[in-house]
């Protein structure tokens, strides 16, 4: 069994796994308004807060029982939850699955949390609340580009993340 954690410390990671979650659930909350306010949505504020310290507590069981399996089980299971609500919306004719994805990676970013990697987690936290916050300019900007400029694009991403990380970095001579 794996060794305590002092009480503060225990704080800090649950709480930030806690305002993610919160900081995600605000945005998906306030984009359902925005879209559909007399629609129900899966998830607001209080499930998203709740999906962050879930996948905390899935993380601080794994490490207390010294098993991967109770992690496994727990994230399997909200899997499984989000999937029937997934299932449900696009009964209704809805077949996105943007916020069941973020419900997802806020899970994920819960047990980022409690692995003490806080800083990582909430700069996924703020990345996905912010690409969930750009969905009518994203759309526009696709709307907008040419094949040419997806071309070039591409181009400079193989340079940049292919081409030159192999080049050496000084002269043969």
């Amino acid at each position: 069994m794996a060794e305590a954690m002092a009480p503060i410390e225990l704080f800090y990671r649950f709480g930030a796994a806690l305002l993610i979650g919160l900081l995600v659930g605000l945005q998906r909350a306030y984009a359902n308004l925005q879209e559909e306010p007399d629609e129900k949505s899966f998830g607001g504020t209080r499930t998203f807060a709740l999906l962050g310290l879930l996948g905390c507590t899935a993380a601080y069981l794994a490490e207390r029982m010294d098993s991967v399996l109770a992690f496994v089980v727990i994230i399997a299971v909200s899997c499984g939850l989000i999937m029937i609500a997934y299932v449900m919306t696009a009964r209704r004719g809805s077949i996105g699955m943007t916020t069941e994805v973020a419900a997802v990676v806020t899970l994920l970013a819960g047990g980022i949390c409690y692995l003490g990697e806080v800083v990582i987690a909430a700069a996924l936290g703020v990345a996905m609340t912010v690409l969930l916050a750009l969905k009518l300019q994203t759309r526009m900007l696709v709307r907008n580009i040419t094949q040419s400029d997806v071309y070039a694009t591409l181009t400079f991403a193989v340079i940049t993340l292919i081409i030159l990380p192999v080049l050496p970095s000084r002269s043969y001579g």
